[in-house]
């Protein structure tokens, strides 16, 4: 089922989902592969960074209600294009919430934004933060459901001013936005656990 959102504001995340910080964050550039993320290995005191059999894993171990995130301008015409990347997600101690996925429409001035995510049950779901907070959008039992196994991807195609969501190719959202979308983009990861990203592609 293909459900129309806005791109407005709404309420803080609570309930299941922690409230989330997102004071990391890292530009993104162009190229192939891990160039375009500019994704080197790194520790800090809630992440680390490391490439694994191919993948960039991005690993939080202490603080479920963390962000981190790389974005940059690399959608050319944000009216007619596309951003994507294979995601695999796993959450090893099984507390809290796990997710991957692309962030987009990033507001270079308020850092507000849009994330498609896969959480570790492989089920997709979307933030949207606005000034005020963020709102979770999770998925229903018709919609489309990942395999966890790494060939997983997920895909936002931009057009006249929509947002069509997709895991591999199956659509589980649309999005709108009145006056357009940001040219930002680029990937995500959401609370504790392992978070791979491969093949990451704009245009």
């Amino acid at each position: 089922m293909i459900r129309h959102f806005p791109l407005i504001a709404a309420c803080l995340v609570a309930g299941a989902t922690a409230t989330f910080a997102q004071d990391t964050f890292s530009e993104i550039g162009t190229g192939q592969y891990l160039a375009p993320l500019d994704m080197a290995p790194f520790q800090d005191d809630t992440w680390q960074g490391y490439e694994q059999e191919g993948w960039y894993v991005l690993e939080n171990r202490s603080d479920p209600g963390a962000i981190r995130y790389y974005r940059g301008n690399v959608i050319g015409d944000v009216g007619n294009g596309r951003v994507q990347a294979n995601i695999y997600v796993r959450n090893d101690d099984g507390q809290g919430l796990a997710a991957a996925g692309l962030i987009f429409d990033f507001n270079v001035e308020t850092s507000t934004y849009a994330a498609f995510l896969l959480d570790h049950e492989n089920n997709p779901m979307v933030l949207l933060r606005d000034e005020d907070g963020m709102e979770p959008i999770f998925a229903d039992a018709d919609d489309p459901v990942g395999r966890g196994d790494g060939t997983d991807v997920l895909a936002v195609r931009f057009l006249d001013g929509r947002a069509e969501l997709l895991l591999n190719d199956e659509p589980f959202l649309n999005l709108s936005a009145e006056s357009g979308f940001h040219s930002y983009a680029g990937v995500i990861a959401v609370g504790t656990g392992r978070h791979g990203f491969w093949g990451f592609a704009a245009e």
